[in-house]
């Protein structure tokens, strides 16, 4: 399995039909992408696996009761867990991806000399980032991120080990009204506090790569 991506959400299939016909639209191998998804309603499981069967995409659903954006960084650490791709897609339940992502991945992948990095993808959005994180960088941490924004922090720890790695060819923009003043003051207080607090992983990681544990054979 090449890609593995990573959707949590609280919505309902009609909300994430869009969301897959993107997402169909734009990949070039569906053959060797996998979507996985969490959700929080038995209601909404049923809903989004009768969508997702009718899918050219492999799937799974993990059906976990756990809610709110302080959580987000545990949803993508069970969703990692199940995941088999060779690279690692998080991704909002409100955005859309352009261009062709399989392939700009697997090229960029492809071009990179080691295992463990970051593939930084353009966004319209100048707060929000959509890294993509190697399996080997995954397994290194054992997780995705120790707290929300997982996206910020990712890149705080691949710029500080000089593993953030452009990947052209792909952009993805929210949808429509989507605002960063979604997220409610106090926890992003908190997130600030995690994005600065990235070097003990920075190190974890460092000291893989100087065992050559990122050496491509």
């Amino acid at each position: 399995m090449d890609i593995s991506i990573l959707i949590p959400t609280k919505h309902s299939a009609d909300k994430i039909r869009p969301r897959l016909e993107n997402l169909e639209k734009t990949c070039s191998r569906h053959d060797k992408v996998e979507l996985l998804f969490k959700v929080d309603s038995i209601k909404h499981k049923n809903e989004l696996n009768k969508l997702l069967s009718a899918s050219s995409f492999e799937y799974k659903i993990l059906y976990n009761t756990m809610t709110g954006y302080s959580n987000m960084h545990l949803y993508f650490r069970d969703l990692a867990a199940l995941s088999r791709g060779c690279l690692l897609f998080p991704l909002s339940d409100n955005a859309n991806v352009k261009g062709d992502w399989h392939s700009a991945f697997m090229n960029s992948r492809d071009k990179v000399s080691k295992n463990i990095y970051v593939l930084n993808t353009r966004s319209y959005a100048r707060w929000t980032l959509f890294p993509v994180l190697s399996r080997e960088w995954y397994e290194a941490l054992g997780y995705i991120s120790p707290a929300p924004p997982i996206d910020s922090w990712l890149r705080n720890v691949a710029e500080y080990i000089d593993r953030y790695i452009d990947c052209p060819g792909v952009t993805i923009e929210y949808e429509p009204g989507h605002t960063s003043n979604m997220v409610p003051k106090k926890i992003r207080k908190e997130w600030n506090r995690t994005i600065s607090n990235f070097h003990g992983a920075g190190n974890i990681l460092m000291s893989k790569i100087n065992e050559n544990y990122d050496e491509k054979q």
